[in-house]
């Protein structure tokens, strides 16, 4: 997924070769966080100089090729964090950073919040894209499924059966 064009400052058009080039660094970009690509070496894939590969990514992306990468790495970490259940040092390494100091500060500074924050709030979620909050989980749910749960209603109603509000018994169970 490359990024879109944000500027089309750069004087390039859609049939330009160098934008063919700057698109494949875009995309070495992406496809690698946790591998850092140098300047230099982008420059080389896009065939151009480092100063002009900088100046014409810039132009053409909004962003330089450091700050596309950091939002790269940022995004996978913020996937990492809300669907498995690595530890933060683990997602840290995987991303590519080597020091989780760094990493939680720049993540903090991106993202308005630190890694483990982020992960604690997107808990909240399921992960195919569904909301659904705590918030309008009925109580009597959360009581059947707590630990232990099982043994309390197997004997006053029965596992798996259901009672209608008819059913109940007016006076409280012992």
């Amino acid at each position: 997924m490359s990024p879109p064009l944000r500027h089309v400052s750069s004087g390039l058009s859609a049939d330009d070769p160098r934008l063919t080039r700057l698109l494949t660094a875009s995309r070495l970009i992406e496809e690698s966080p946790g591998r850092a690509a140098t300047l230099a070496h982008l420059a080389r894939v896009a065939a151009m100089s480092p100063y002009h590969f900088l100046r014409l990514f810039r132009a053409t992306f909004g962003q330089t090729p450091r700050q596309r990468a950091i939002e790269v790495r940022l995004e996978r970490a913020k996937q990492l964090l809300a669907d498995t259940t690595l530890s933060i040092t683990a997602i840290c390494d995987a991303v590519g950073y080597e020091s989780l100091g760094s990493f939680s500060a720049l993540f903090a500074r991106h993202v308005g919040m630190t890694p483990r924050l982020y992960r604690t709030r997107r808990r909240r979620y399921w992960t195919m894209g569904l909301e659904f909050p705590p918030l309008f989980i009925p109580g009597c749910f959360l009581t059947a499924m707590r630990p232990g749960a099982e043994s309390q209603f197997s004997r006053s109603i029965g596992v798996g059966a259901c009672a209608s509000l008819t059913e109940l018994p007016t006076t409280p169970l012992p």
